[in-house]
């Protein structure tokens, strides 16, 4: 009985309510007031247009999805000019976000919002966990991803995203000024992302000498072109950065294209082109080339690369450079030739 009892509670304990929702004005808010600690929060319309009239406030763990089985993704707007769609101000909370499109416009052009996402718990023993899977997010009058000063946060995992057109710096694992007190951030993972037209760095660390990063597999281009650095890491000294691709930038100063604090920071397996200054900072430097990645039209953000590239192959284990929806090989279909006979499916 009291092994029943002890299963009982642990799935009550873990159970998850789904809050299905439609497009509308206030909607998501309104499930969000509904919704208990680890809910999700599932949207449910083909390319609707979910708006909210103000920020909202993340103070509990949550999951915010697009329905996986849409076609477009959900664009989710904040109406209240000057302020981020998300702030998370709970200590030890997770805010992931899935399948969704963050338009900061207003639906007619005007750039709205200042942020997507903001961490503020003001608590530096916090373990915020924030995970933006699968998003694009675009049109910030500031950064796109902030840390505040004394924000304790776990880990800030980015994958599978897009962000452009953003007035200062994309993701900052800092406050933004290096007078303020530092975010305390114990790890930060960007993957298989694309950054483009970015006036400012796309990612900059500063402040806080802790933190873990990695960055991988990622598309740059068109970044810090109101000169400033494409990625910059100061103060920090754990930071990898390998099998991406950057492209466009025009910084002529002594931050160079890429800065880095020290040299146990490492940057590998590169492909950089059309970079006014080519210097990497402190970090150490191997298997990087300056090669034309030719990409289909970057223009109209289309970062494909030519089925006969070199950077297909040249990465640290053999696959492609840059965020992979840009490799031509990844939505071809492989074929598998299955001879006759007992159990030969299964095995293919």
């Amino acid at each position: 009985l009291a092994v029943l009892f002890l299963f009982v509670f642990t799935f009550a304990a873990v159970a998850q309510t789904v809050h299905p929702v439609s497009a509308g004005e206030g909607m998501i808010q309104a499930a969000l007031d509904a919704a208990a600690d680890g809910d999700i929060i599932e949207l449910v319309d083909d390319g609707g247009i979910y708006v909210e009239p103000a920020r909202m406030d993340i103070d509990k763990s949550i999951t915010i999805r697009g329905k996986e089985t849409l076609v477009s993704k959900p664009v989710v707007r904040c109406s209240d000019g000057g302020e981020a769609v998300f702030i998370v101000t709970g200590s030890a909370v997770m805010l992931h976000l899935e399948n969704l499109e963050i338009d900061g416009t207003d639906g007619a052009g005007t750039t709205v919002s200042k942020y997507f996402v903001r961490l503020e718990n003001g608590d530096v023993n916090g373990s915020i966990v924030l995970k933006v899977l699968d998003c694009v997010s675009h049109d910030m009058t500031d950064k796109h991803i902030k840390a505040y000063p004394d924000c304790g946060i776990d880990s800030l995992i980015v994958d599978n995203s897009i962000f452009y057109n953003g007035d200062k710096e994309c993701i900052t694992l800092y406050s933004g000024s290096s007078s303020d007190a530092p975010a305390i951030i114990d790890y930060a993972s960007i993957t298989n992302s694309t950054f483009y037209d970015i006036k400012r760095e796309a990612i900059k660390g500063q402040t806080y000498t802790g933190t873990k990063v990695m960055l991988d597999r990622n598309t740059f281009y068109n970044v810090g072109y109101d000169k400033k650095s494409m990625i910059y890491f100061r103060d920090m000294t754990d930071v990898e950065v390998k099998n991406s691709i950057f492209v466009m930038n025009q910084h002529t100063d002594t931050d160079k294209f890429a800065d880095f604090a020290s040299d146990a920071s490492l940057f590998h397996h590169n492909a950089v082109w059309d970079v006014v200054n080519f210097e990497v900072g402190n970090a150490t430097v191997s298997d990087t080339v300056h090669f034309d990645p030719q990409f289909a039209d970057p223009a109209n953000a289309d970062f494909t690369l030519p089925e006969d590239s070199p950077l297909l192959t040249f990465g640290d284990t053999g696959r492609g450079l840059g965020d992979p929806r840009w490799d031509p090989s990844a939505l071809m279909p492989t074929v598998h030739k299955v001879e006759a006979g007992e159990g030969m499916l299964q095995a293919a």
